[in-house]
């Protein structure tokens, strides 16, 4: 008999597995954040839609971002990732911070059971039980989480991710700040309102 995770699927082979493909169900699914992490576009990478059986996407008590939750009878939606580099994996880590670690995971593509890695969630971060929306966040958050990203990633290899977790707040109010001064009308030279 093969031992199976609480939705039932067979554990992966390699649980080290560096190789394997990442499965990404929450924001990272967003094109704009997605090019910020990794530092090119989803089309530039074999990407291709994926489903994690057993699982869901639910919000972060608090928050507007998602943890994988045990659900037998759900099948989470995302992307599976491939061709990532090393430094790649290392940028999606980082921004994922301490809240989540990589897992193996089985995901279902086009028919077939593929091992994949995910970022599930250590614990540390409460559950709403509510499901989490890739649409409704894009609408509510998504182009100030892509600023707070490209802030982020001013510092990356310089901290680790617990310093990065230590560092949102600042991240936070310096995206305030980029948000602001680009909300701000700009005098031009030649404009049809005159500078004082």
């Amino acid at each position: 008999m093969v031992a199976t995770d609480a939705a039932g699927l067979s554990p992966v082979a390699r649980p080290e597995g560096d190789d394997l493909p990442l499965f990404l169900f929450g924001t990272l699914r967003d094109p704009a954040l997605f090019q910020v992490v990794f530092g090119r576009p989803q089309h530039a990478l074999g990407c291709r839609p994926a489903l994690l059986p057993g699982h869901a996407a639910v919000r972060v008590e608090g928050a507007d971002f998602p943890v994988l939750v045990v659900s037998p009878a759900c099948r989470q939606p995302g992307l599976l990732v491939e061709g990532l580099a090393a430094d790649e994996v290392a940028r999606a880590v980082f921004y994922e911070s301490t809240g989540y670690r990589l897992a193996p995971v089985r995901l279902a593509v086009a028919g077939r059971r593929v091992p994949a890695r995910a970022f599930l969630p250590t614990g540390r971060l409460p559950v709403s039980g509510e499901r989490w929306r890739l649409a409704a966040w894009r609408r509510r958050h998504g182009a100030r989480v892509v600023i707070a990203a490209g802030v982020a990633f001013e510092h990356y290899g310089r901290i680790d991710a617990g310093g990065f977790d230590a560092l949102w707040p600042q991240i936070e109010q310096e995206t305030a700040a980029r948000l602001a001064a680009s909300a701000r009308p700009r005098s031009r030279r030649g404009s049809l309102h005159p500078s004082p």
